[in-house]
């Protein structure tokens, strides 16, 4: 399901330090993002989060999906190497 305004619930996010690990890549992501959530993506300059943290938390929110992923998930001792 498309994330747009009329079902996007900040409150319902968690952190993205909470979200458990693995993690996709940055681009992977931001692709997901664009794709799956058009209007929170165009918006996210205007929000007090990074762009990767929100989409990180919605994208777990969304139940992880990977389809389209050119890179594999990063584990944190990979991301934080």
């Amino acid at each position: 399901m498309k994330i747009t305004f009329d079902n996007f619930d900040p409150k319902k996010l968690i952190p993205a330090d909470q979200v458990p690990w693995p993690h996709p890549d940055y681009t992977d992501l931001n692709d997901w993002l664009f794709e799956q959530a058009t209007e929170v993506f165009e918006a996210t300059r205007y929000l007090a989060v990074s762009q990767y943290d929100l989409a990180l938390s919605l994208w777990h929110r969304a139940g992880r999906p990977t389809d389209g992923f050119e890179c594999a998930l990063w584990t944190k001792e990979e991301a934080l190497g």
